[in-house]
């Protein structure tokens, strides 16, 4: 629906509510409501229908899916969740996800069966675009130190390097709650942009992922991984460039250099040895992650 703006003296402007609006959440003249800034758009809302938000689940019995159980709450964007549970060892995985997952909530209150955990600072977008490049430039450094140890033969600070991805996971974390409920600068932007940090931290998954494997599983890496590695690594950081200066032609060459890989990585996977093959899989879909979140990139910057 379309409103003209009135002016009422010299720096006050009034834009008039729909009346049905009014009548269906009972205000009248001298409410109050709340009005938020994002970006282009202004929200406005009832005073009453205050964003924050609570829920109460109970994971009892959920074992391998509570963390992502815990995840949702905190990506949906409740404020305030109580948390009901069985025993010291569901206890500890709530206590853990809590503090390590999830940027602005703490743990307010607790007793033998139920755990609350509370927002208390509010995603803003000057953190968003903060947290997304911290995001890049930990897979950035991830994939360094993968290189590193194919380089060098040596594993060791791998497990260092593996633990990096809670970083990430932590802040993709943050960034999906703040689409989720501040959604994004420009309408129509939040699915891709979602969809996109999904891809980031898929990446950093499988850099964990193979940093692990490495670590289980020594052996002295062939030139051609090493190349694959390197290969690897400069898309990831190409992607990243993409994302803060965008263009079409540089969108294509991207493209053109990722069939490249993604041929060397299928070729390569034809003369693997067995210890290798893991590796090169593991690498194979960092470049298909990265890959898929091109659609995602044209999509929120055209």
């Amino acid at each position: 629906m379309l409103r003209k703006i009135i002016r009422l003296g010299t720096e006050t402007f009034v834009v008039s509510l729909p009346a049905a609006w009014m009548r269906q959440h009972k205000l009248k003249k001298g409410d109050e409501l709340e009005v938020e800034e994002v970006g282009p758009r202004l929200i406005v809302y009832p005073k009453s229908e205050s964003k924050q938000s609570k829920v109460v689940v109970d994971v009892s019995g959920t074992g391998p899916i509570t963390k992502r159980i815990l995840g949702a709450l905190y990506k949906a964007g409740y404020d305030e969740f109580e948390v009901r549970f069985e025993g010291q060892k569901e206890l500890e995985t709530i206590r853990q996800t809590i503090r390590d997952s999830f940027v602005g909530f703490e743990i307010v209150s607790a007793t033998k069966q139920t755990l609350t955990a509370k927002n208390l600072s509010e995603p803003k977008y000057e953190e968003f675009d903060t947290l997304i490049r911290r995001v890049f430039l930990l897979l950035l450094e991830m994939g360094n130190e993968c290189f590193k140890a194919f380089a060098t033969g040596s594993f060791g600070m791998l497990q260092t390097t593996a633990k990096m991805d809670e970083d990430v996971n932590r802040h993709v974390n943050f960034c999906r709650r703040a689409l989720n409920r501040i959604g994004h600068r420009v309408v129509g932007r939040v699915a891709p942009t979602y969809y996109l940090v999904e891809q980031l931290e898929r990446t950093g998954d499988c850099y964990k992922y193979l940093c692990a494997y490495l670590l289980r599983s020594t052996f002295v890496p062939s030139s051609t991984l090493k190349d694959l590695l390197a290969d690897t690594n400069s898309i990831v950081r190409r992607f990243y460039e993409l994302y803060y200066k965008f263009s079409l032609h540089d969108l294509a060459e991207f493209w053109r250099e990722r069939e490249r890989i993604g041929k060397s990585a299928t070729d390569a996977l034809e003369v693997a040895g067995k210890k290798e093959l893991h590796a090169i899989l593991f690498i194979s879909e960092i470049i298909d992650n990265i890959a898929n979140a091109n659609g995602a990139l044209l999509t929120a910057r055209l």
